[in-house]
This record gives C-alpha cells, structure tokens and sequence, in this order.
C-alpha cells in the first residue's frame, strides 16, 4: 500500500509493513503511483535494508519555493512545493517566502533572491513586484533605495526616473 501525498513510508521490509510518516515542513513527497512510488524508485532489493532517512524519502523544497505544511498527524504533508509568489523570495527547505525588503523587489515567482531597485527608483514598503520612478522635483543616484530625494535648493528637474538635479538658471 503506497503513502499519501506528503507522506513516506518510516520502515522498509516490505510493501506493507511500516506506518506512514508526514513530510517535515519544508520538504516534499511526490504523488506515489505505480511509476513513482517509493519502492519503483529505490528498487525491490532497498525494500529489504534497514529504515531510511527522512531526506532519502522526503526530497527539500527548492530555492524560491516553500510549504507551509501543519505536520500534525491528521494532516498530509506536502505533494509538491509551491513557488514563492512576487514580491517574495525563499532559501531551499523554507515553510515561508520572505518579503522583499525596502529598495529591493521582485517582479517574477519562484525566485531565491530580490532584485535592487535602479537609480531614479526605490521602494518604500517590503514585498513590492516592481519598483517607484522618482518624480519630478526628486531623485535617486543610488540603486537599491526606499526613497528618493529632494533636489536641492537651486537645483531642478521636471521629468521621472531623475539620478541628478539640474542647476536653476541665474536670473
């Protein structure tokens, strides 16, 4: 008898012995069917050997993905680890994304790091996709920034995404 999704099989001896044991949060178990079960991938003679590890049933989730999984017994565990959505970011074997932070975002899912926002942009709250164009009258030379700048006093521009201020003309 084959283990739920998320589930493994703690003992090996035989097709039915050994109870079933729910993935750790931050791992996966792929759906068990007659191609994929765990006794088709490890073969006929690993039934035999002594009880696996958790890591040898139970595969990490990948950078940029996570599973959140409750891993209280009336639960399954995970089937699969879903993407980190955009605006997040996730390390291998995560049960959370994590939000970009101020100055950084990130406009695509699946991702394991954030990207900084350019000159003449920022980002002034976490978990962003995209990043703001300074406006007129402001700017930013620096990238990876949660804002931007006021021109200073005698100095001017008029148009988005300014990395400089322009001198006022005298008169």
């Amino acid at each position: 008898q084959n283990c739920a999704d998320g589930q493994f099989r703690d003992q090996c001896g035989g097709a039915t012995d050994g109870t079933c044991t729910v993935c750790p949060n931050g791992q996966f178990k792929p759906t068990q069917t007659a191609g994929n079960s765990w006794e088709s991938t490890y073969g006929l003679e690993q039934l035999n050997l002594a009880v696996k590890t958790v890591s040898e049933k139970c595969a990490d989730c990948t950078q940029g993905q996570f599973d959140d999984t409750d891993t209280s017994p009336n639960l399954v565990g995970a089937a699969s680890c879903p993407n980190c959505p955009v605006g997040k970011w996730s390390a291998a074997q995560q049960t959370a994304c994590t939000d970009c932070a101020k100055g950084y975002y990130q406009d695509a899912v699946g991702q394991f790091e954030c990207k900084k926002c350019d000159p003449g942009t920022h980002a002034n709250s976490v978990g962003q996709e995209t990043c703001v164009n300074c406006t007129g009258g402001t700017y930013q030379d620096l990238d990876g920034q949660e804002h931007c700048e006021n021109c200073p006093c005698g100095k001017f521009n008029n148009a988005l995404k300014q990395t400089a201020c322009s001198s006022c003309a005298s008169g």
